[in-house]
């Protein structure tokens, strides 16, 4: 007799149902695999960060640590902008991230001290790469009277000469002052229409040679701390997006450490990112300091909390100073400027991986 044995029946399959299961497990799988690449590499979903700049030489090492892969996966994109207005508007409005800038251009033409943005950390001092060219003749701040001197309020080629002039009993209002974003001033200054510019690197240089029968007249290297950019951010993105802000100051670092430790090959891919050669930006870095971490650490008072930092004396000085020259309507402290807690961050960070 055949048949199934007494007792027993054929099981009932439903090929449905099992269909739908390994469609269910081979999506879990996916979305396994999709999330491990993710995980693996940030980049890949990491929203850009964007940093806008202009075209000054302390900014180099931004460039050694993209091409040597410093940042750590974080997407930094520079924006060149160089005039002041957009900057602050694209800080503003959350298009760029960071800006970058010096001290005294950053509390320029404020009318209230709870302006957006925050002192993160240091990126260079200038000593001697900032200065003010004249035409021959010209030999002190006092021979300008009356002439015309192309630049930007708040540079700090532009407080050497307001701090040149009032030691000789005179004001900016003395002057002829063309305010105009940098490209166009040196344009007037090249062409004969200004008889001084305020600059900075690589524009001294280039300057220096476009024009013949000029010189240098003042210079960063006479004055230290005048002239110290600084990486700038928004309140909103220190909380938002602090281990990217981590990623990028440990970046910067690192580039300064190897910019010290492969000079040439450093002046090679600086060369290339911003146009020049490599010779160029070794003569035009002479009158530069780059900030890494001890020199970071130190300027901010990281470890001396106890005492006023070199940051903060420099920045109510140059706040005062501003405000006596008429080129800003209210002033802000350092203490209410300046953010420690990224550089502070790394810091320990570093202490406990030791």
């Amino acid at each position: 007799m055949t048949g199934e044995p007494s007792g027993l029946s054929r099981p009932h399959i439903d090929h449905h149902a099992r269909r739908k299961e390994e469609g269910d497990m081979s999506r879990i799988v996916l979305f396994m695999l999709v999330a491990g690449i993710l995980q693996s590499t940030p980049a890949l979903w990491a929203q850009p960060f964007d940093i806008g700049i202009d075209d000054r030489i302390g900014f180099a090492p931004f460039f050694v640590a993209g091409e040597k892969g410093f940042y750590h996966g974080v997407d930094v994109r520079f924006n060149r902008v160089t005039k002041e207005d957009q900057r602050r508007d694209g800080l503003a409005s959350g298009r760029l991230q960071m800006i970058c800038e010096t001290m005294g251009m950053f509390q320029t033409g404020r009318n209230t001290p709870d302006y957006p943005g925050k002192l993160i950390f240091a990126l260079d001092e200038s000593r001697g790469a900032d200065a003010v060219l004249a035409a021959n003749g010209v030999n002190s701040a006092g021979d300008l009277k009356g002439k015309t001197v192309a630049g930007q309020y708040g540079m700090p080629s532009y407080l050497l000469l307001t701090a040149s002039l009032a030691r000789q009993g005179m004001r900016i209002t003395d002057l002829n002052f063309l305010d105009t974003p940098l490209p166009e001033a040196v344009s007037a200054f090249v062409s004969g229409r200004a008889d001084a510019l305020c600059t900075y690197e690589p524009h001294i240089s280039s300057s220096l040679k476009a024009r013949s029968s000029v010189h240098l007249l003042l210079s960063s290297l006479d004055s230290p701390g005048v002239a110290v950019d600084v990486a700038i951010v928004k309140e909103d993105v220190i909380s938002a997006r602090r281990e990217d802000l981590e990623k990028i100051y440990e970046g910067w670092t690192m580039a300064v450490a190897y910019l010290r430790d492969h000079p040439d090959e450093s002046a090679k891919l600086i060369a290339k990112a911003v146009g020049i050669s490599a010779d160029e930006f070794r003569q035009m870095s002479t009158g530069l300091i780059f900030f890494g971490k001890t020199e970071n650490e130190k300027y901010f008072g990281v470890e001396d909390t106890c005492c006023e930092s070199d940051a903060r004396r420099i920045f109510n000085l140059m706040g005062r100073a501003l405000e006596k020259n008429g080129l800003t309507s209210s002033v802000s402290s350092g203490s209410e400027k300046i953010d420690l807690s990224i550089i502070g961050t790394t810091k320990l960070k570093a202490e406990k991986s030791r």
